[in-house]
């Protein structure tokens, strides 16, 4: 049976040889000099206007990104820090908060939530949330009811993803002092709000955060990276260059769950081709560059080729 076995596994491998032999002998590049021209000349012309196309829509964009962790204390409330709009946005202006250094245990983060618990189910398997299961384990007192919470029964919601959810909250005023309205409505998606995310009934004396709160539906919607964006919400008015001040409930610690982490708050206006996208470009670009190579290759290619007919 062994011989059997070394005898098929031998004809195999000396047929399959002998078939990429036969391929490799039989691809060659044609040098069909004005076909090969005509392809590489479109496909450069392509790319490359398409580039020029991206980068000009790119230029037009106005971003503005306010590292504010260190501006702030630890739990300050209405923490105010000014900031400059250098060129107007115009609406929809989007409105993001970044986290960097946000390390965690990749493969047992993912999976730490109930996703049954989540769809309103009190009666859940809690296995997936790991060392996050009980009131205490996740660290919480009351409920969003104020209720004082049984630190010894099962949190609602359990996991780490859960634990670590984003508190901090955002407001904008302009240089009169006029809360510039920020739309915090429709920034999860759509299947998440009508069914992933469901309170129980009488949720407010048991649970100690709201699911159907669309910050959290987007917190849980977990990275893959170290550094993360979430939505924040939409600014739908345009915002003219000048004077404004952001203020920031810094309830967030993150030195709980990174000692180098860095939070900051980013707007950023938005074209048909949606937001700043340089590597985009870049590639555009590039593959346009590789074209005009190839291109100078097939030239060079040819006449040397017609040189040696007439030598």
């Amino acid at each position: 049976m062994a011989e059997y076995s070394n005898s098929f596994s031998k004809q195999f491998r000396e047929d399959q040889e002998e078939f990429l032999n036969i391929a490799i002998k039989k691809w060659k590049f044609h040098k069909n000099f004005k076909r090969n021209l005509i392809i590489f000349s479109i496909i450069g012309i392509f790319l490359l206007v398409f580039a020029i196309i991206f980068l000009v829509f790119n230029l037009q964009i106005v971003e503005k990104e306010v590292y504010y962790g260190s501006s702030c204390t630890a739990n300050q409330l209405n923490c105010e820090i000014p900031i400059e709009i250098s060129s107007d946005m115009t609406a929809p202006i989007f409105v993001y908060y970044q986290l960097e250094n946000f390390y965690r245990r990749n493969r047992n983060y993912f999976k730490s939530k109930s996703i049954e618990q989540l769809k309103g189910n009190t009666d859940a398997d809690l296995s997936n949330c790991g060392d996050y299961q009980t009131n205490s384990d996740m660290e919480k007192v009351k409920s969003y009811g104020g209720n004082q919470l049984n630190k010894s029964e099962n949190a609602f919601p359990c996991g780490e993803i859960a634990y670590t959810y984003f508190t901090d909250t955002f407001k904008l005023k302009n240089s009169k002092g006029e809360i510039v309205e920020i739309d915090e409505t429709d920034i999860a998606w759509e299947s998440d709000r009508e069914f992933n995310f469901k309170n129980p009934k009488g949720w407010e004396k048991f649970a100690w955060t709201n699911i159907e709160d669309e910050h959290f539906m987007v917190w849980m919607r977990t990275a893959g990276q170290g550094r993360l964006k979430k939505l924040w919400g939409r600014i739908q008015n345009d915002l003219s260059k000048g004077q404004y001040v952001l203020v920031v409930n810094n309830t967030y610690n993150e030195q709980l769950y990174s000692s180098d982490m860095v939070k900051s708050f980013f707007m950023t206006t938005t074209t048909i081709f949606g937001q700043k996208n340089m590597v985009l470009v870049g590639s555009y670009f590039a593959g346009a560059f590789i074209c005009l190579c190839s291109i100078i290759v097939l030239v060079v290619i040819y006449f040397r080729d017609k040189r040696r007919k007439i030598i």
